[in-house]
C-alpha cells in the first residue's frame, strides 16, 4: 500500500519527489484542499478498489501526516499497521 498512496500522490501533485512526503500535512504542506484530496482518494480507488466504500472523512478525518494516511489506509483495509 505504501508504494500505491506514493504513487497516487505523486500523481495528484504532479511531482516526483512525493517519496519523500511521508512526515508532511498533506492539507498544509502538500496543499491539499478538498478537491486535491477527491483526486487521491480517486487516484487510490484505482489501484485499490476497496477503498471506494471509504468516505473522505472515513480517509482523511485526523490525519496530519502522508505517514498517517498509509497508517488509515492499512486499518481501512484490514492490513497490520507497521
Amino acid at each position: 500500500m505504501n508504494q500505491d498512496l506514493l504513487d497516487a500522490t505523486a500523481r495528484v501533485l504532479g511531482e516526483p519527489a512525493a517519496e519523500r512526503a511521508g512526515t508532511r500535512r498533506p492539507q498544509d504542506d502538500l496543499v491539499f484542499d478538498s478537491v486535491t484530496m477527491i483526486e487521491l482518494k480517486c487516484a487510490l480507488e484505482e489501484r485499490v478498489p476497496e477503498l471506494a466504500a471509504a468516505s473522505l472523512a472515513d480517509l482523511f478525518d485526523g490525519v496530519f501526516t502522508l505517514g498517517d494516511l498509509r497508517e488509515r489506509l492499512a486499518v481501512l483495509r484490514g492490513q497490520p499497521v507497521t
